[in-house]
């Protein structure tokens, strides 16, 4: 049993980590872009955050998704423009759901094409 697919309403672009050689022989980790997903996406901490003040509500996000083989728990996450890198990581693949917690940043360290 997965989540409903009408609240899977956001596409989200994964980034995944690979190791690059570079010219003088050392080893880059930088991010490349895998497929992108249907998701449904909103903000962690809710409500009572909000009311009790919380500063920080606004840079995190809870990402509710499908279980996905390129969705692992060193994967960075692209929605509307923002990134996002992951705070905590819950797959549960026997009923294909996966719910991520994620804090936004700046920008990712990508690959140059």
């Amino acid at each position: 049993m997965s989540y409903n697919r009408g609240d899977l309403n956001k596409r989200v672009y994964l980034w995944n980590p690979q190791k690059i050689d570079t010219d003088t022989g050392q080893h880059t980790e930088y991010v490349r872009e895998q497929k992108p997903i249907w998701a449904n996406v909103g903000f962690e901490k809710g409500r009572r955050s909000l009311s009790n003040g919380v500063y920080d509500v606004y840079t995190m996000a809870m990402f509710k998704s499908d279980c996905h083989e390129k969705l692992t728990k060193k994967t960075r996450l692209e929605c509307d423009g923002c990134f996002y890198v992951q705070h905590s990581f819950h797959a549960e693949r026997t009923i294909n759901e996966c719910q991520i917690t994620a804090i936004t940043v700046e920008d990712i360290q990508k690959a140059q094409s």
